[in-house]
């Protein structure tokens, strides 16, 4: 096996173990909402989306696979609503059906998306709110490195746009 930055590889079962204790973590720390009826409808210009303020939402980037696949996987696991976020369609679309076949996974959304083009972003945070009209946690976990130099259509470099600019811009 061989080492990275100075240890071994972590197997599956390791990362899966340090993904579910970060997110008991994240888990733990939020209180349930509840009301009367234990859901309430948002008016979202026009649109009404009833939303269960029992169950926490979140978005996951970077959630086609590794460590935001496995992240999605656990917040469904503990009744979350997640809104998974991937670049590849291909990867995306594999990722979407393994995740819905885990538990909760009635729960879960895949929402395409290129984190290198900012008008991409800015849809999948119009396209995040007119399905939930709410976000409870948001984890920016979509990343990369590119082998060179790429300038996107927009005109910055696509591994900063990916890295940088995209959760920069999809928080704010």
């Amino acid at each position: 096996m061989r080492a990275i930055v100075g240890g071994p590889v972590p197997t599956r079962a390791e990362l899966d173990r340090k993904v579910s204790f970060t997110v008991r973590l994240l888990v733990d720390g939020l209180r349930p909402r509840r009301n009367d009826t234990g859901e309430a409808p948002l008016d979202l210009g026009g649109t009404t989306v009833t939303t269960d303020l029992d169950q926490h939402v979140a978005l996951v980037t970077g959630a086609s696979s590794g460590i935001g696949k496995s992240t999605a996987v656990q917040l469904l696991a503990r009744g979350w609503q997640v809104i998974g976020v991937g670049r590849d369609p291909r990867r995306s679309a594999a990722a979407e059906a393994e995740i819905a076949a885990a538990p909760g996974g009635e729960s879960f959304t895949m929402v395409r998306a290129d984190f290198t083009l900012m008008a991409e972003v800015k849809r999948t945070a119009e396209e995040v709110f007119s399905r939930t009209g709410r976000l409870d946690v948001l984890i920016n976990n979509a990343g990369g490195v590119r082998d060179r130099q790429y300038i996107t259509a927009e005109g910055t470099e696509a591994t900063f746009a990916a890295n940088h600019l995209a959760p920069f811009l999809l928080t704010r």
